[in-house]
């Protein structure tokens, strides 16, 4: 999940000005296919203001029905949308920055390691997102073949090797 919004604002950060631009210069269909885009995505993460906006102005379009105020309604959900994430990127930076000045901050790593260990416990597919953050902020501190071996194994959906590779991590670690 953490990998789609962070692509999601890669790629569509700078989507409501083009929309606006584009219907400003007539280009309906290309603000429409832009709006559809994102209603698609939107839904796909679950952010529900959004996603219901953009059905609205999307339907508009579709009808060539007055959409000034839909367009309104889907430029703040989509700026709140973008806002948040970029909170998220923001605090994720700074913790990254605190954890990577110094020495390994042994509580905060057994406690993300903890988590990860649970996820996989349930196969549980955020465990993807938790391994990736766990290399983000303590990459530097772990035995990097080991790390990388984790994160696939991961990805391949064997958590069970998952649990068995963390055991070697902390033993290596220790």
């Amino acid at each position: 999940m953490l990998k789609l919004l962070l692509d999601f604002y890669k790629d569509h950060h700078n989507d409501m000005q083009t929309i606006i631009e584009d219907l400003q210069q007539g280009d309906g269909a290309k603000a429409k296919r832009m709006v559809h885009t994102i209603k698609g995505i939107a839904g796909t993460f679950g952010a529900e203001q959004l996603f219901e906006s953009a059905i609205n102005l999307d339907l508009a379009f579709k009808n060539n029905e007055e959409h000034k105020q839909l367009l309104a309604t889907f430029e703040t959900d989509f700026n709140e949308v973008i806002k948040s994430i970029e909170q998220f990127i923001s605090v994720k930076e700074e913790t990254v920055l605190e954890d990577t000045q110094g020495e390994l901050d042994k509580a905060a790593f057994n406690q993300h390691l903890n988590e990860l260990i649970e996820l996989l416990s349930m196969m549980d597919t955020a465990s993807e997102d938790k391994v990736n953050e766990l290399k983000r902020l303590y990459g530097q501190y772990l035995d990097k073949k080991l790390l990388n071996k984790l994160v696939t194994e991961i990805e391949n959906f064997e958590f069970d090797l998952g649990l068995e590779t963390i055991k070697l991590l902390q033993i290596n670690y220790d």
